[in-house]
């Protein structure tokens, strides 16, 4: 919910940012999805690049959790190791959680505060 609201206020700044060149495409003819899909994509970026470092964070932080303390963490066994499929799992519910989020903000903040 938090950053889908990061999200909607960054696409918010943005319709501001360019209101001049939006109503110069008003002008001109330009379609409400024209207008309304640089705008989508914006936010799923965010939300993409967002999703990627959280998980180069996490699978950096989990390397050196077993770099560092993998002695220490022996006895616990099998508990902790992840497989390759485990990560391409997570990696992938990150990823496309945050392309959901993403567009789920973009579309609050356009129907809010863009008036096509």
């Amino acid at each position: 919910v938090a950053a889908a609201g990061l999200i909607a206020n960054t696409i918010r700044l943005a319709i501001f940012a360019r209101r001049e060149e939006i109503s110069i495409m008003k002008l001109v003819g330009a379609t409400n999805w024209f207008i309304r899909i640089p705008f989508m994509f914006e936010g799923v970026f965010a939300a993409l690049t967002g999703a990627i470092l959280s998980s180069l964070f996490l699978f950096g932080a989990n390397e050196l959790l077993f770099s560092r303390m993998g002695d220490f963490l022996a006895f616990l066994g099998p508990v902790f190791t992840f497989s390759g499929w485990e990560i391409a799992k997570v990696l992938f519910l990150l990823v496309g959680g945050g392309i959901v989020v993403g567009l789920f903000g973009s579309v609050m903040a356009l129907r809010r505060f863009l008036e096509v």
